[in-house]
């Protein structure tokens, strides 16, 4: 262990410590002094003993630890500009998958090394309030006590953890329970103009200003696409303008945000949302400056945007964003709702485009989301490659090689090798500017009511095959758990791919024999293959999430397994001359696309178990 020495009493032993243990210092460094200086720029040196670090907060020095790994301990002198004045992640806990404590701290530490000062836990129902115990209830939230310690932790990082919960939307989990039914106005939101709402937030402010230390909040309002449409117009009757009903909810929650001592930052989409009918363009027109001057002085802005690479759009969206006469924050991307697998190669270009147009913008205040849309099937620590570029590009350092080296320092492991796991989704019909997770609806889509198998190639199954086998080599260690579930998942959609149409072909081609042995040899290999799949994924939820949201997947997955025995099943079945058909096999597979005059092989972005798995209601 290498000895540290603190030339200021703002910086923490204990975390100092770890931060070295976790860059391996002691194989370049017996002892070392660390200096922190308050300045208003980023720079930092290494005489041989000192680590000298002047900048705005004691996470540089973490960044400075890090540098001084990279470069094996020699000396070296470096000055740095950092386009944000705060810049972190947002760590979605509420889709089924709620971090364990353990991942959260891991991601405390890493951020502090590759050079973050903030955290945001995006938690709808996932927090425990007192006096409300169907809040998160089954959920996997976090108790107060949790949150409290994740607080203190980050700080010794120089890490600010900033609450993010919902006031409006998003807040599906708890209306499950007669208990909110008072307070619900339709699908995910709440019913506004009626007290217990307002009694309900006051008690999420409340509980948040206990726990964290900061007295910023993100408090959502994002995508309330039916807003008063539900409840509220049974009550109040049809609202004439949504804006004005948004805004007169808006100053309640300021105010009580204030009563607490709040600063607020909210997701702005829903002002574009209700005059535009859409999200954002850089075609939309200015908001109306009277409805943007309704905003309370408390709240700011985040203008949030996850799907482009170009610079020139997010620049005319900020721009645009100038009607609001405040403070505006930028929310970027780190891909981890595809489905299985990660998408890192796009946030990377995202987030260079866009640091680029918030450095022209001024923009103070910027974040990556990670969230975990319709299961948190990705590995979380799977976007580490997009996490340490996006890093590099907010100090200026646009090379890929300087990435490449934080990653390896800090990560163990080269950022080659995570960009493997997500190759699996890039097969088919692809470029660069496409989304696309094959390995999500084509592993649920069914193997005799396939609606994707119209658009997919036959041969590019064997691609899978391909992949698995670079990733074998991957398996052991720290991150073995992530290379081993998609190196599984890749060899069943070696086989499930293409089932579908294979079997189709031979049923329609009348090959009683050829479709027995499909049965008997592929059909029982994919059931295999989704076991052991099982197993790996099983393995890799542990290693980062909370038991509590993996039952939606042993539905899912068993559903599958058992479906495919079935469907196995009536093909020996049909084979055996037991049954006179299969009525499914009977029909054509229509383009899921509609276009059946121009039919194209492509991959899709669905990310959506209900859809892919059956046309019929689940």
């Amino acid at each position: 262990m290498v000895k540290i020495t603190c030339g200021s009493d703002r910086l923490n032993r204990d975390a100092l410590h770890e931060a070295a243990e976790r860059l391996k210092l002691e194989r370049y460094l017996k002892e070392l002094k660390i200096v922190y200086t308050e300045a208003d720029g980023y720079a930092c040196d290494f005489s041989g003993v000192t680590l000298n670090v002047c900048a705005p907060g004691i996470h540089y020095v973490f960044r400075a630890m890090t540098l001084l790994a990279a470069g094996g301990g020699k000396e070296f002198s470096v000055k740095e500009n950092r386009v944000f004045e705060e810049y972190g992640i947002m760590l979605d806990c509420s889709r089924n998958a709620v971090l364990t404590p353990e991942s959260v701290r891991k991601f405390i530490l890493f951020l502090a090394l590759f050079g973050y000062n903030t955290v945001q836990l995006y938690t709808e129902d996932t927090y425990e309030i007192d006096g409300e115990p169907y809040f998160g209830y089954l959920r996997g939230r976090y108790s107060q006590a949790d949150i409290k310690e994740f607080d203190a932790y980050a700080a010794r990082f120089g890490i600010k953890l900033i609450p993010c919960i919902q006031t409006l939307a998003h807040l599906n989990g708890i209306f499950r329970w007669d208990i909110y039914s008072g307070i619900h106005d339709c699908d995910d939101i709440l019913l506004l103009e009626e007290e217990k709402t307002y009694e309900l937030i006051d008690k999420m402010f409340r509980t948040i200003a206990e726990c964290f230390t900061a007295r910023t909040v993100n408090i959502g309002m994002d995508e309330a696409f039916r807003l008063g449409y539900g409840n509220y117009a049974d009550k109040h009757g049809a609202p004439r303008n949504r804006m004005e009903l948004m805004l007169r909810h808006l100053n309640r929650v300021a105010e009580i945000a204030k009563k607490y001592g709040f600063q607020c930052v909210m997701w702005s989409d829903m002002f574009y949302r209700i005059v535009f009918n859409g999200y954002y363009s850089e075609k939309n027109p200015l908001l109306k400056e009277g409805d943007a001057a309704r905003v309370p002085t408390n709240v700011e802005l985040i203008y949030w945007d996850y799907y482009s690479t170009d610079p020139a759009r997010y620049d005319a969206v900020l721009k645009q964003h100038g009607v609001f006469g405040r403070n505006i924050w930028f929310a970027g991307c780190a891909w981890t709702w595809l489905g299985f697998l990660p998408y890192n190669e796009f946030s990377i270009r995202a987030a260079e485009a866009s640091i680029e147009a918030c450095a022209k913008n001024g923009v103070k205040n910027s974040f990556l989301t990670m969230w975990g849309d319709n299961g948190g099937e990705c590995a979380a620590f799977a976007a580490l490659p997009a996490l340490a570029c996006a890093a590099e590009f907010a100090y200026g350092n646009k090379e890929r090689a300087f990435a490449e080296r934080t990653f390896r320092t800090i990560v163990g492991e080269e950022m080659s090798a995570f960009l493997l796991t997500e190759k699996a989704d890039r097969i088919g019909n692809y470029s660069e500017a496409d989304f696309s997770n094959p390995t999500k609806y084509l592993l649920y889509s069914d193997c005799f009511a396939g609606i994707y198998d119209k658009i997919i190639k036959e041969e590019d199954a064997e691609q899978f095959s391909k992949i698995a086998a670079e990733l074998k080599g991957h398996e052991k260690g720290e991150w073995g758990y992530i290379f081993s579930y998609v190196r599984a998942l890749c060899e069943v959609m070696a086989v499930k791919y293409a089932i579908g149409i294979r079997t189709r072909n031979l049923y329609r081609a009348k090959d009683v024999k050829g479709l027995e042995r499909l049965a008997r040899k592929d059909y029982r290999l994919l059931i295999e293959r989704l076991e052991a799949f099982y197993v790996c994924f099983r393995r890799a939820w542990h290693c980062e999430k909370k038991q509590n949201g993996f039952e939606v997947h042993d539905i899912r997955l068993g559903g599958l397994v058992q479906r495919v025995k079935n469907c196995r099943s009536m093909l020996l079945e049909y084979a055996a001359g037991r049954t006179d058909c299969i009525a499914q096999l009977e029909e054509e597979i229509l383009d899921v696309c509609g276009k059946e005059n121009g039919t194209e092989k492509r991959c899709l972005y669905e990310n959506n178990y209900l859809q892919s798995a059956s046309v019929n209601f689940i």
